[in-house]
């Protein structure tokens, strides 16, 4: 059985919160029970002490960007998690990032005498004409970071612990920004029950001479992809491994179709992208698209349909959209609902399908094979 993984939507406003909606943050929760969090926007703590999500089981934070919307609440989590360390994850909380993002946490930390517990270190994706940051002057429990350069194909890839892979590639926006591709490593494959019973209810006295009253057992080992050798010499073959799960999660974006080369292979079961604006029946009568659209892409963002093209191109199994203008309230009246509606069905138009949801602070989506 393939192990659960979800991702919460800590905040979905862009630029200045509302009473609705917090700054932008998102938990991934794997299998294992570890989070990777991307972006930490201002009171992201706060959201996760609402929230099912254990800080305590963060094993690393990814930041697209370093506009303050995304990374202001970055300083306040790892104190936070300094100071409520339960030990459930003891090993360096590792932070990935953009260029100059070490400095600016270091010069936060230093000039407000923050200690910590836990240790820590910041790592950042570099392009050629980077600054590069020489890890000096360290906190204490800072340990070095690396400086990641970007491959021949411009984009930079690290491997966690637990078999997944995290690739940046560069996005445009008004400033420097990344779009993070995390994927999982093979997981077994599905056991043909109606195939396998029959073999084992034959093997079934014998194999409770061997201690195995119930050869149901059995099927955990195929599970894990261990070959099961039964009393006759019957040999069962695990199922071969699937592909894992595939997750896009951008930041702030008026371009992405970088990230298209990156899901050739095998599509995505979830994209994460930003609809900033969008023409609603709360514009002001006469409004037009093309104008809805221009200034939004003006100010280095998108709307619904350009996130809906973009999860056609790449054919995602899922869109989701977060990162709105606070004018759009992210709670459950009516009103609210009605107007999120609207923007929904403006992504479904492109998007070539209706797994379209818009998210809302501390809602979790259950990303399935």
């Amino acid at each position: 059985m393939v192990g659960q993984m979800d991702i919460t939507f800590l905040g979905t406003s862009s630029a200045v919160p509302s009473a609705t909606r917090n700054h932008q943050s998102m938990a991934l929760r794997l299998p294992t029970g570890n989070v990777l969090v991307f972006d930490v926007g201002e009171a992201t703590q706060h959201q996760f002490q609402k929230s099912q999500v254990r800080t305590g089981r963060i094993q690393a934070i990814f930041i697209t960007h370093l506009h303050g919307d995304h990374c202001y609440g970055l300083p306040a989590l790892i104190c936070t998690m300094s100071m409520t360390l339960q030990n459930e994850i003891s090993e360096t909380l590792e932070i990935y990032g953009p260029a100059n993002l070490r400095r600016w946490l270091r010069s936060t930390f230093q000039l407000t005498y923050a200690t910590f517990q836990r240790k820590y270190r910041v790592h950042e994706f570099l392009s050629p004409n980077d600054p590069r940051d020489e890890n000096l002057g360290l906190m204490e429990n800072e340990l070095p970071g690396d400086n990641i350069y970007s491959q021949p194909s411009s984009h930079w890839q690290v491997q966690l612990e637990d078999g997944y892979t995290v690739t940046a590639v560069p996005i445009l926006h008004s400033i420097p920004a990344l779009g993070y591709i995390v994927c999982e490593p093979p997981v077994p494959g599905k056991i043909n029950l109606s195939e396998i019973k029959p073999i084992l209810d034959r093997q079934k006295d014998a194999l409770a001479r061997q201690g195995i009253k119930n050869p149901m057992v059995l099927l955990g080992q195929l599970q894990k992809g261990q070959k099961v050798v039964l009393p006759d010499g019957t040999e069962l073959l695990p199922a071969p491994t699937r592909r894992g799960r595939k997750v896009v999660i951008l930041g702030d974006t008026k371009d992405a179709t970088s990230v298209i080369p990156f899901c050739e292979a095998y599509p995505p079961h979830v994209l994460v992208h930003e609809a900033t604006n969008a023409l609603t029946s709360a514009d002001p009568p006469g409004t037009t698209l093309e104008e809805v659209t221009a200034s939004t892409v003006d100010h280095g963002h998108s709307t619904p349909q350009m996130a809906g093209s973009l999860a056609n191109a790449i054919q995602a199994k899922h869109l989701l959209l977060t990162h709105f203008s606070s004018r759009y309230r992210g709670d459950e009246s009516p009103g609210a609902l009605a107007l999120m509606e609207e923007i929904r069905a403006q992504a479904i138009e492109t998007a070539g399908h209706e797994n379209v949801h818009c998210a809302r602070d501390l809602w979790s989506f259950n990303i399935e094979m």
